[in-house]
């Protein structure tokens, strides 16, 4: 499944609709322009979201991600 979105709440609306309760707040300016994709099976789903905008938390002024103990930088690590 590739659902398309324009905006951060159109992303969180749509993830909802699949069972994935979130808020998506985007950091940067701009058109937020982006797809994910949902895969997997009921017992492992696979999530991936790609957007035009910069995902570096390592920006200045981005803050860090919300995952415990460094669960972000792990993700960073070993995305495909």
């Amino acid at each position: 499944m590739e659902v398309a979105f324009h905006s951060a709440p159109c992303l969180s609306n749509s993830l909802q609709a699949v069972g994935f309760e979130m808020d998506v707040t985007q950091l940067s300016r701009g058109r937020l322009e982006g797809t994910f994709r949902l895969g997997g099976s009921g017992k492992l789903p696979v999530l991936s979201i790609q957007t035009n905008a910069e995902t570096d938390p390592a920006q200045p002024g981005a803050s860090r991600s919300q995952l415990p103990g460094g669960a972000a930088d792990h993700w960073r690590q070993h995305r495909a």
